[in-house]
């Protein structure tokens, strides 16, 4: 696939992204050619995906950019770096233990140019996270104020579960309408009859009504989540057709 055909001439096709753990490989450049040959043009970092652990607490600085380096080789970007953990972990050492690991990653993984850049936390609200909600999600951004370095990752599919599909676009209308401005990347998954995360496509959300209402927000990356290796090329199809119908 050329570069061309992989980016695509704009729109969405330039900032659609995919967790790069959907690629397990044994090297970051095996990952990075997976990602590449899937067709997107990001990648969302995750040492899982190389068999370490999410906040990589044995890698050190050169690890960290030869990561850069072969993404760089690929073509693809890392808009994102997980450092996922329980913040609010009722193990005090435990707690304390990550968010040094948490706070090491980070160092490791920003230029000095990162606040230039415009690099933020982003926090995304989940139902079983303290910030479960559109509405708990803005609160804590008025708590935090303007200047703060920190941001909404949305995914919809957190927002909405079987028992509200039916108001699927009255809840994400809410969410865009509270969060647009700081929203700094979106996730894309599905909601199962089940409840469940499902991949893009084969849940209950409408995803054409979707890509609709996050037209509204800033052009942010939008990453893949719980997709197979086997669907991450369909998936990527199936959302910029949507997103050419929902335009």
């Amino acid at each position: 696939m050329s570069d061309a055909e992989r980016h695509g001439s704009g729109g969405l096709a330039e900032r659609l992204g995919i967790f790069a753990r959907t690629f397990p490989r044994e090297t970051a450049e095996e990952v990075a050619a997976a990602v590449a040959r899937a067709g997107y043009a990001l990648g969302h970092w995750n040492f899982a995906a190389v068999g370490r652990s999410t906040l990589a607490g044995d890698v050190g600085r050169a690890e960290v950019a030869a990561v850069r380096r072969a993404f760089d080789r690929a073509g693809v970007a890392i808009p994102s770096v997980s450092a996922t953990f329980n913040v609010i972990h009722p193990d005090p050492e435990r707690r304390a233990a990550q968010t040094a690991q948490a706070a090491r990653l980070i160092g490791l993984a920003l230029l000095a140019a990162a606040g230039e850049a415009g690099v933020r936390l982003g926090v995304e609200p989940e139902p079983g996270n303290v910030v479960r909600d559109a509405r708990t999600a803005a609160r804590l951004l008025g708590e935090l104020g303007d200047d703060v370095p920190a941001g909404i990752v949305l995914d919809p599919a957190n927002l909405i579960s079987p028992e509200t599909i039916s108001r699927q676009s009255e809840i994400l209308a809410e969410a865009v309408d509270l969060l647009g401005p700081r929203v700094v990347g979106i996730q894309a998954k599905d909601v199962a009859a089940s409840g469940a995360s499902a991949a893009v496509g084969t849940g209950l959300l409408d995803y054409p009504a979707v890509l609709a209402q996050l037209a509204r927000l800033p052009s942010v990356p939008l990453i893949v989540q719980d997709a197979s290796e086997a669907s991450a090329a369909r998936i990527r199809a199936d959302l910029l057709r949507w997103e050419r119908e929902a335009s």
